[in-house]
């Protein structure tokens, strides 16, 4: 009996080490985009009134089909006054996930930038080898204070990121202060 309980004993630290050496790691995501509006206006004797409601999401599953992805990188980051950075979302080794472990994008599926600042513009685009939603070095987005930018290529393929992999980012030298902004990639290693 004592020979038996040490081997049950045995076998449940080897499933436990086991269990505890393997990496379950699963990313679903639901980005959800909710427009309503109502305009008023006078037209003759009446008021005119319109209403829309749009509703739209995106569902993204683990893997790395249409409509999935597998990793995501997000923070906070901050630049000075007239500073630009550029994000390498291939494979610098530089971007981290939460767990810490360096990113390797192939694909971009999702993109949401935030500028947090109250009076100075981010500048996104350009640069060297900049990512596929951007034409060339010189096709630049200029998001104004308080700006929010989503991108999103669901299908199987998304943005490549393998030859046009970086992400510039600018402050655009006006303000009084550094310029905080909040960005989600979401993509396939």
């Amino acid at each position: 009996m004592k020979r038996y309980k040490k081997m049950m004993l045995v076998t449940a630290l080897t499933m436990m080490i086991i269990l505890i050496g393997t990496a379950y790691a699963t990313l679903t995501s639901k980005i959800v985009l909710n427009v309503g509006t109502t305009f008023t206006g006078t037209s003759g004797l009446g008021t005119a009134i319109e209403t829309l409601a749009l509703d739209y999401s995106i569902d993204l599953a683990t893997g790395t089909g249409a409509n999935q992805a597998n990793i995501i990188y997000s923070a906070s980051r901050s630049l000075a006054d007239d500073v630009n950075e550029t994000l390498d979302l291939y494979a610098s080794g530089t971007l981290k996930d939460s767990f810490g472990t360096a990113l390797t994008m192939t694909r971009l599926k999702l993109l949401f930038i935030y500028n947090t600042s109250t009076d100075a513009s981010l500048l996104l685009g350009g640069g060297t080898t900049p990512v596929g939603i951007f034409a060339d070095a010189s096709d630049i987005l200029t998001l104004p204070p308080g700006g929010k930018c989503l991108f999103s290529a669901p299908d199987a393929t998304g943005v490549l990121l393998t030859t046009n992999k970086n992400l510039k980012l600018a402050h655009n030298g006006t303000g009084t202060s550094a310029l905080v902004y909040k960005i989600v990639a979401i993509g396939v290693d």
